[in-house]
């Protein structure tokens, strides 16, 4: 897990990820990644939060991490590390 600022940005959320799984688990990342964000699972999800539970989202500007944060009622947002396309 990690904790980032609701107003953080996506490069702050990239360069955390990094440290985290590079520099303490000492996992290989691709030096350019992107999110994708999934909803949690319906039975952790608020009242508020099962609109739209079926899809993920590719998170790759800094204007759709901006939307899903604006958007998001929550508390935690799952993502999957994903290598940027060539």
């Amino acid at each position: 897990m990690i904790r980032v600022d609701r107003h953080a940005s996506l490069e702050e959320l990239r360069k955390k990820v990094y440290a985290k799984f590079v520099g303490q688990e000492g996992l290989v990342l691709p030096d350019a990644f992107d999110f994708v964000y999934t909803p949690a699972p319906l039975s952790l999800a608020s009242p508020n939060e099962v609109k739209g539970r079926n899809s993920t989202t590719l998170i790759q500007e800094e204007g759709q991490w901006s939307r899903l944060v604006f958007t998001f009622t929550g508390s935690k947002l799952n993502f999957r590390v994903v290598p940027k396309p060539d």
